[in-house]
C-alpha cells in the first residue's frame, strides 16, 4: 500500500519482500481503490527482483537482524 501511495504521488517506489505472497491482499486492493489507487494489476515481488542499486531509503517491517541487507542511504 505504501508503494501504491508513493507512486500515486509521483515517487519512484518499489515494494518487495523476503517471502512474497502469491497475490496482493484483496482487502488492500479494495481499500486503495476507495482512494482512487488501483493495485489490481500489481503482483508481489521478492527482494531478488529489485534492481541492484543503492537505494535512497529502505523501509523494513521491523525484522531486525533477520532483514536482508539492501544497500540504502537511510533505513526506517
Amino acid at each position: 500500500m505504501a508503494a501504491g501511495f508513493a507512486k500515486h504521488l509521483g515517487a519512484d517506489a518499489w515494494s518487495a519482500g523476503s517471502r512474497p505472497a502469491g497475490k496482493v491482499n484483496e482487502t488492500a486492493v479494495v481499500v486503495m481503490l476507495e482512494k482512487g489507487i488501483d493495485l489490481s494489476n500489481e503482483r508481489p515481488k521478492g527482494l531478488d527482483s529489485l534492481p541492484a542499486t543503492p537505494w535512497e531509503a529502505v523501509v523494513t517491517m521491523g525484522c531486525g537482524d533477520a532483514c536482508p541487507n539492501v544497500p540504502a542511504s537511510r533505513r526506517e
